[in-house]
């Protein structure tokens, strides 16, 4: 009994932590070419 729920509790956590992993990896990847969009526009800004 004790070692389903222990179990079932380390199956939960490694599929929450899989569903957090890749929502930062996602925001990861949109804030890199976020950054990259503003760090282009300032140097085309700017007279070189």
């Amino acid at each position: 009994m004790l070692f389903g729920v222990v179990d079932g509790l380390l199956s939960f956590a490694s599929y929450v932590s899989g569903q957090v992993r890749f929502q930062l990896s996602q925001s990861a990847i949109l804030l890199f070419f976020y950054f990259l969009m503003v760090g282009l526009s300032v140097v085309n800004g700017f007279p070189a």
